[in-house]
């Protein structure tokens, strides 16, 4: 019965080297000011579905229902990342919320267990090196909610870490292609 960062009985941890991002979910601003905003923004659909994803992001969790994708795709210009950037300002400053697709899998992973039933906001699918981490794959493993199992140094395994949420995700093409896996199909919007 608790959420956090709203509940100041939880403590965060710094060791997890993301707090920057943790202080990045706040109360900022003026709800009307805000809220008239977002009136406006939904009279665009494809603001409408972020923004609507962004609130029924922590849903995922509560339901639980398996995580996915909702990808805004289009030519450079067109809104895409202020429109993510809207969709996640309901939890806070999303400049410092939304993270790239310019990562390895274990960051994403990492953020992903961070974000936990927040929505997590990937912008730019074109900075994603396909070579190494094809976008199926990526839309696979951050769809389980569950990151990969890792040994530790001294022989035992890493406490396996999980998510629920939703992706709010951005770039200059589809996150899946026609010859894409139907799993990566099934789980993006």
């Amino acid at each position: 019965n608790r959420f956090a960062p709203y509940d100041d009985r939880i403590v965060f941890d710094v060791a997890l080297d993301v707090g920057s991002t943790f202080n990045a979910v706040s109360t900022v601003g003026e709800f009307e000011s805000w809220k008239s905003t977002a009136v406006e923004a939904r009279k665009c659909l494809q603001l409408r579905v972020m923004l609507a994803a962004s609130f029924a992001a922590p849903l995922v969790w509560a339901i639980p229902y398996q995580c996915f994708f909702v990808h805004l795709w289009g030519d450079s210009g067109a809104g895409k990342t202020v429109g993510t950037q809207f969709a996640l300002s309901v939890w806070g400053d999303p400049t410092r919320l939304l993270r790239t697709f310019d990562s390895t899998a274990v960051g994403m992973e990492r953020y992903a267990a961070f974000f936990h039933s927040l929505p997590y906001g990937i912008d730019e699918l074109q900075t994603l090196n396909t070579k190494f981490m094809p976008t199926d794959q990526v839309v696979m493993k951050l769809s389980a909610g569950t990151g990969k199992t890792r040994g530790t140094k001294g022989g035992g395994i890493d406490k396996p870490t999980e998510w629920r949420l939703i992706f709010l995700t951005t770039g200059e093409e589809p996150l899946t292609k026609s010859n894409s896996q139907g799993g990566a199909k099934n789980r993006s919007i």
